[in-house]
């Protein structure tokens, strides 16, 4: 009997995805920060840490 391949579902959407790509887009310095990141932790982990930050950015702008 052969085994179907499971394929994880990745931890962020593609709206998560499209928001990091637009944010790294704008600025060249970010763009390097983030890349640099990605080496380092891998693509998951970083648009993980990408939301994180982002939420609490929005947080903090309800808050004003």
């Amino acid at each position: 009997m052969r085994t179907k391949k499971v394929i994880p579902m990745p931890l962020w959407s593609n709206s998560v995805l499209e928001e990091f790509i637009d944010h790294i887009e704008s600025n060249t310095k970010e763009r390097n920060n983030w890349l640099q990141l990605i080496r380092t932790i891998g693509l998951e982990e970083a648009l993980s840490f990408f939301r994180l930050s982002s939420n609490s950015i929005a947080d903090t702008r309800e808050q004003l």
